[in-house]
């Protein structure tokens, strides 16, 4: 057989994990930094009918609503 479909799908779920735990890594970063700059996390990964907000935060009387693309250089 030309293709091996068996070992396609096998390699296109790691790298959906591989996507998955890089996504949370940069999130976990991302509200690290946030926190840091004395912002309070509010939410997580919050879910609604229309989509996610990865972050949830509020700086005094201001709500930020963060969404997180991990990228390899910050340029990107």
């Amino acid at each position: 057989m030309p293709f091996d479909f068996q070992n396609d799908l096998g390699s296109v779920s790691e790298a959906r994990r591989r996507n998955y735990h890089a996504g949370v890594s940069a999130e976990l970063a991302v509200q690290r930094h946030y926190c840091r700059q004395g912002a309070t996390l509010r939410e997580t990964r919050w879910r609604g009918r229309c989509g996610e907000i990865d972050l949830i935060l509020s700086e005094g009387d201001t709500i930020v609503f963060v969404e997180v693309k991990k990228s390899r250089t910050h340029a990107q």
